[in-house]
Order: C-alpha cells, then sequence, then structure tokens
C-alpha cells in the first residue's frame, strides 16, 4: 500500500473551482427548455460580472437552479463557482442535522431543556414536515425513504452512537417511540439498505434492526476472529455504514485520514475489502454517510471519497487508487460563515437528488 499522498487546490478567481461545495452540489441540465424563449434573449453576450448580477438577485434555490437552461454560458460559469444559500432561520435557533432524500434535517436549538423541534426541508420546493417533538436529544437522524413519497411510509430513526437507545416514528405519527436494546452490544452507526435497517456494533460486527411489530436487535454472520483481516482487527478510528452502487458499504478511516472500504457479503456473512467504488464517489458529512453519485462533471472523480472539515472552509478529495489527498480551499469571499472555536457541520446537499 503506497503512503498517502498529500496535495492541496485553491478555488480562486484564476483557478475555475471545483464545482462541489460544502452547502449545494449540483449537477444541472444545461439542455435548453422548451418553455422559455431564448431567442428574445441573447444571455451568451453577457460577461461573467453581469451574468453574476443576475444570479444574486434570485430569490429561490429553484430559480438558481433552473437558470442554467436560458444560456450554456451561464450552466458553464455556475460549474465553476462556488454559491451558498442563506437558510431561513439563525443558528442560534436552529441547526442542521443531515440531507436525506432531498429533504434537510433541522432540530430547533433555542431551549436545551425544552423537547427538541425536528423539521424536514426541501431546499428546492420550500416543502416542510413538522415531526413529533422529540423528548431526547439524538444527534444522528436517518431516513428510510423520501418524505415525498407517500408509498412506503418514510421512517425517522434518531440515535446516538455508542448507546444502545434509539427513538423512531413514521411520518404522521403523533409521538415518538423511545427503546432501549437493553442485552444487545452498543451502537456505532445505524443505516437503510434495501428498506431494512441495519446497525454496526463493536468490532464492526453488523446487526439487523426490526422496528415493527417491536423492536429486535440480530447480530449477523459469525463472531470476528481475531486473527482475521477483518477490518474490526485494523487500527481504524472511525467506521461508517455507507450504500454504493447496490452494496452495503463500510468506510474505515484511520487517523491519518486515509479510507478503506468494506463491502457486506449477505452469503459469506462478512466484509471484503474492495479496490475501488466502481467508478462512483462517495460523500462523507460530519455525522457520517452522505451519498453516492456517479461523477457527471471532471470536478467530482469517481474512486474517490470527499469530506468536509467543520472547522476550516475546506473539503478534502481521497483517492482509493492512488491513495493520495487534495485539500481543496473555499473562496474566502463565498465560503460559509465560520464561527471560531465552535463546531459548526459541513453539510453536502445534492439538489440533483431532490424528490417532488
Amino acid at each position: 500500500m503506497n503512503p498517502t499522498k498529500t496535495r492541496r487546490r485553491s478555488l480562486s478567481q484564476s483557478t475555475p473551482p471545483s464545482p462541489i461545495e460544502t452547502l449545494i452540489s449540483f449537477d444541472p441540465d444545461p439542455s435548453p427548455n422548451p418553455n422559455h424563449s431564448a431567442e428574445s434573449h441573447d444571455w451568451s453576450s453577457l460577461t461573467d460580472a453581469a451574468l453574476h448580477s443576475v444570479l444574486s438577485r434570485l430569490s429561490s434555490l429553484e430559480d438558481f437552479f433552473a437558470f442554467p437552461s436560458f444560456s450554456e454560458s451561464f450552466y458553464d460559469l455556475l460549474r465553476r463557482r462556488l454559491y451558498s444559500t442563506r437558510l431561513p432561520w439563525s443558528p442560534p435557533s436552529r441547526r442542521s442535522l443531515a440531507f436525506s432524500h432531498g429533504f434537510l434535517i433541522t432540530i430547533s436549538s433555542a431551549s436545551a431543556s425544552g423537547p427538541s423541534k425536528l423539521l424536514l426541508w426541501n431546499l428546492l420546493s420550500g416543502a416542510r414536515i413538522r415531526l413529533p417533538k422529540s423528548p431526547h436529544r439524538l444527534p444522528r437522524v436517518i431516513l428510510s425513504s423520501s418524505p415525498a413519497s407517500s408509498s412506503p411510509a418514510c421512517s425517522v430513526v434518531c440515535f446516538r452512537p455508542c448507546s444502545q437507545s434509539l427513538q423512531f416514528c413514521s411520518l404522521g405519527d403523533p409521538l415518538w417511540k423511545f427503546h432501549t436494546f437493553s442485552n444487545a452490544p452498543i451502537i456505532h452507526d445505524m443505516i437503510f439498505f434495501r428498506g431494512r435497517l441495519y446497525a454496526l456494533t463493536p468490532r464492526c460486527r453488523l446487526a439487523a434492526v426490526d422496528l415493527v411489530p417491536r423492536p429486535e436487535f440480530t447480530l449477523l454472520g459469525p463472531s470476528i476472529d481475531p486473527n482475521s483481516d477483518d477490518p474490526g482487527n485494523k487500527n481504524y478510528c472511525e467506521w461508517t455504514l455507507a450504500e454504493s452502487g447496490g452494496n452495503l458499504l463500510l468506510v474505515s478511516t484511520y487517523l491519518s485520514m486515509r479510507f478503506s472500504v468494506f463491502r457486506w457479503d449477505f452469503e459469506g456473512g462478512r466484509w471484503r475489502e474492495l479496490p475501488d467504488l466502481g467508478g462512483r464517489a462517495l460523500f462523507l458529512e460530519d455525522k457520517g454517510f452522505a451519498a453516492s453519485i456517479v461523477p457527471t462533471c471532471p470536478a467530482v472523480k469517481g474512486n474517490c471519497i470527499y469530506y468536509a472539515d467543520h472547522r476550516e472552509s475546506v473539503y478534502y478529495e481521497f483517492s482509493l487508487e492512488d491513495r493520495s489527498r487534495s485539500t481543496i480551499s473555499l473562496n474566502p469571499s463565498s465560503s460559509l460563515p465560520h464561527h471560531p472555536g465552535a463546531h459548526v457541520p459541513k453539510i453536502w446537499v445534492f439538489p440533483s437528488l431532490c424528490c417532488f
């Protein structure tokens, strides 16, 4: 295995920035829209400065991502710039937890002692779904499916890593259900995969979790042999469950911020290491898996893992092919608000994955 090589890139005016960024990562369709009269407006004659001026006056993300259909030159401009958006709340009153199935998951933080208020917000359509008030403040939230789809009903699960407890509800339920698996190992991470809930336990042993008719916890596969090459026996500092290309994955992180990826073999009941991601790109958040996408632009590379640093305006690109790591600095003039000394998690948002 080659030692990790580190490269650093900067997003500046002189060098076209990457089209992926901390808040918004998009894949707009550059093809002309027949509903618009492009002949009456020659957008191609506008300078970059003029196009930026138009862009700054768009009032919604929906308009923002629809605008490239007017002009191929504007589409090219969007692909090489970093943009952020203002959320409709101030940081002290509400914070974002994750982005899943096209919805930003947020939680109220005004009262440290009162029940938490969770809200699902579709960034493009503006649709908002309120969840029951939560008596327990559990930092991780995952969704089973798109809240915009009526079938099957979307389940919401909240949990705290390194505990045995979780709470869950379905959209429309008046209350959360809370459960502690007293005889089960602690939970490091959880994910919905093909409609079923899975949990990662110590030494990377996988478990299937059933919520109805009553919560049950079932360990999968044999006990781990301490002399095997199983990821649970290796010196990783963090483990994350993910999915990509129809596979349930385990992403293992070293202290040196190198990664290894394993696929769960359902027949053999064990993790098997993968040399690459089959050409896909994997995105990680501060709190787990964000998305797996097929690269559609040069700045998003296949077989790479992308993750952000909550303390700096940078994100990283790690290649599974050559084990190299690139550090990409965001343009300071358009970077996200930074609060010195505060833990402000970065969340990848993919408008191309939004559902209506």
